[in-house]
């Protein structure tokens, strides 16, 4: 019998949390597809998604497909206790026809107050656009 072993990779703090802000956005995204804040509330701090739950109601925004989503962030300012990123989300533009090619989901950019001073970090507030918070 042969035992392979594997090392683990450990992932850069960069990466991990830019994982952690890249699941919770598509939480949110499904919070505001299925007009339910429940798939978001575990990344966010208990009054955040309160306050979100109005916005989800009457959101206008559209997403698109996970496909043509493209998500950057840029870490603005950074503490012991608190990051700020701001978050731009655009698409990919479809082929309609020959001459016509369009986005098929809203450009949208937010600024994002993250907690990073537990365990795991929590988002405490989202403000749409580009914000020094």
């Amino acid at each position: 019998m042969m035992l392979k072993f594997f090392s683990k990779r450990k992932e850069s703090p960069k990466t991990s949390f830019e994982d952690f802000l890249n699941e919770a956005d598509e939480a949110l995204i499904r919070s505001y597809e299925s007009r339910d804040i429940r798939p978001f509330a575990s990344y966010a701090d208990p009054r955040l998604t309160f306050w979100l739950t109005d916005s989800i109601i009457v959101n206008k925004n559209l997403f698109g497909m996970r496909a043509y989503r493209i998500r950057s962030w840029e870490v603005i300012r950074k503490t012991d206790a608190n990051v700020v990123v701001i978050k731009r989300l655009t698409h990919q533009h479809v082929r309609l026809s020959k001459q016509i090619s369009m986005a098929i989901g809203d450009d949208v950019t937010e600024t994002w107050s993250v907690d990073v001073t537990k365990k795991r970090p929590c988002i405490v507030s989202i403000r749409e656009g580009e914000h020094l918070c």
